[in-house]
C-alpha cells in the first residue's frame, strides 16, 4: 500500500483551525451518508477535506492518497495519541461518492475519527468524533449554505462564541500518558529511566 499523500502527524498542535469570533454548531449529525450527499452545499469545488484517524483501512487510505491535494496546509491535529494517519484530499462530487459508498460498507472510524475543511488558509469545518460529536462551521462559511444544509439534513444549528484550543492542555495530557507508560514498565526499562533520564 502506498503512503503518497499521506501527511506523517508532527506531534504539533500547531496550524489552522476556526479562527472567526462565532461558529455554527450542528448536532445530530450522525449519518455519514446524507453528510457526504449534501457536503458541497457547505464546500466550494476546491476545498480540501483534512482526515485524521488511527485505524483507517487500506482500501480507504489508498482512496485518499489516489486524491492527494497539492500544497495542503497545516491544520490542527485532534488526536493526542496515539499518532493519527492524516491525509489532505481535494473535494469533489467524485470523492463526496466515493465517501459516501466507503460510509455504507465500513465503519465510521475505518476511514476517519475527525473531518475537517478548509480552502486555502480559510479553515470551514471541523467534525470532532465525527457523526457522535458537533459538527462546529465556521462563519468563513455563508450562513444561507449552512441553512439548505440544515434543512437538507433535517437538524437545526446555533451561533455560538467559539471556545478556543489551549496547547497547554494537550501538553499536561501527553506528560501524563508518558508517566502512565513509564510507570507500568518492567522493573529493568524503569531503573533505565531512573538513571538515564531518558
Amino acid at each position: 500500500m502506498s503512503d503518497a499523500g499521506k501527511i506523517k502527524a508532527d506531534g504539533g498542535f500547531k496550524g489552522i483551525e476556526i479562527d472567526t469570533p462565532f461558529e455554527w454548531v450542528i448536532e445530530g449529525v450522525n449519518q455519514p451518508g446524507p453528510f457526504f450527499e449534501h457536503l458541497a452545499v457547505l464546500l466550494p469545488q476546491d476545498a480540501i477535506l483534512y482526515l485524521e484517524g488511527t485505524k483507517i483501512g487500506p482500501e480507504v487510505a489508498a482512496f485518499y492518497s489516489a486524491h492527494a491535494a497539492p500544497n495542503p496546509a497545516q491544520v490542527r491535529r485532534d488526536t493526542i495519541y496515539p499518532e493519527p494517519r492524516i491525509y489532505h484530499i481535494s473535494f469533489s462530487a467524485e470523492v463526496s461518492a466515493a465517501l459516501r459508498q466507503f460510509a455504507a460498507t465500513h465503519a465510521v472510524p475505518e476511514m476517519f475519527d475527525h473531518l475537517k475543511a478548509y480552502r486555502g488558509d480559510t479553515f470551514l469545518f471541523s467534525f470532532h468524533d465525527a457523526f457522535q460529536g458537533v459538527l462546529r462551521i465556521s462563519e468563513n462559511v455563508p450562513a444561507d449554505s449552512i441553512a439548505k444544509f440544515c434543512e437538507a439534513l433535517g437538524v437545526s444549528s446555533s451561533h455560538q462564541q467559539v471556545q478556543r484550543f489551549d496547547p497547554a492542555h494537550a501538553r499536561k495530557i501527553l506528560l501524563a500518558l508518558e508517566k502512565f507508560e513509564r510507570s507500568h514498565a518492567p522493573w529493568f526499562k524503569r531503573a533505565w529511566y531512573w538513571i538515564t533520564g531518558a
